[in-house]
């Protein structure tokens, strides 16, 4: 993880701050960092969501892109 994203996992409020400036892979580290460290529930659910809207994005476009 990076700076940015360490500072974003300071709290709940940075967190829901600059969630939507990071990219797949950075919330994915982000995720797999607080369930690794210091677990916190609504920490954890909130990257999940994040998560799962960007990964589904990602996944549309591909499909989409295999049709055209």
């Amino acid at each position: 993880m990076d700076v940015l994203t360490t500072l974003a996992l300071t709290s709940w409020k940075t967190v829901n701050q600059m969630i939507d400036e990071f990219r797949e892979d950075q919330i994915k580290a982000m995720l797999d960092h607080e369930v690794a460290t210091k677990k916190r529930e609504n920490v954890i659910e909130r990257l999940h969501q994040r998560y799962c809207k960007l990964r589904m994005q990602r996944e549309r476009a591909e499909l989409m892109a295999v049709i055209k």
